[in-house]
């Protein structure tokens, strides 16, 4: 997706079904970094969920994660109708590359600055996500990928990468994203989305739990 102030792209990873209970409580922990394999660390803070709101029916529950396990706990009670039976819901991820003007800044995490000369941009995505990229939302045709972000980046406005962003700045991207992944697959059946920014292994990426 491409306006005057923001490129938004998804790279869809696909679905996963639960097997069991257990596995829709471990997933849940692992959404709230509070389980084994993922736990809270200092960037758990950036993380943001949207969540279902019961008495609209609409999904517009915005935070951000500055208690995993509480927050992991008032989650998990407050849904656990719908999450009790696993048969009845999946999970999906999706990574998330973007471009936004926020001010007099433009903030990305398409690009990073390198080390040696912050003049110089180079790529940040991984082969996956940008074929993903380029697949979905250029029809392959790579030349009018680096057209669009390249002209869009280079705009007079100083470049930031997203791990620099203020809080404020994240606040407004993490809104925009959600906001745009719910225009391009739909909210009808979302009980929550939470962005990962806490995992340094990973690139920034968004899982949601889906009724079917």
């Amino acid at each position: 997706m491409k306006t005057n102030n923001e490129l938004i792209y998804f790279a869809n990873w696909g679905q996963q079904e639960f097997t069991n209970g257990g596995h829709v409580q471990n997933f849940l922990k692992y959404l709230f970094s509070c389980s084994k394999s993922h736990t809270e660390n200092h960037k758990t803070k950036d993380n943001f969920y949207l969540t279902l709101d019961k008495e609209t029916n609409k999904l517009s529950k915005f935070s951000h994660v500055t208690d995993p396990k509480d927050k992991y706990n008032k989650f998990k009670n407050k849904f656990w109708n719908e999450l009790s039976d696993e048969t009845t819901i999946i999970n999906d991820l999706n990574y998330v590359a973007f471009a936004i003007i926020i001010g007099d800044r433009v903030i990305s995490n398409i690009y990073k600055k390198d080390k040696s000369d912050p003049n110089v941009l180079r790529g940040d995505l991984s082969n996956d996500i940008f074929s993903m990229v380029v697949t979905s939302y250029f029809n392959r045709d790579v030349d009018q990928y680096y057209q669009t972000v390249d002209g869009f980046i280079d705009c007079g406005k100083e470049y930031v990468y997203f791990n620099d962003a203020t809080d404020e700045e994240r606040l407004i991207i993490e809104k925009r994203v959600h906001k745009e992944l719910i225009k391009q697959s739909g909210a009808d059946n979302v009980l929550i989305a939470i962005s990962h920014n806490d995992q340094d292994d990973s690139y920034y990426h968004i899982h949601r739990i889906l009724k079917l």
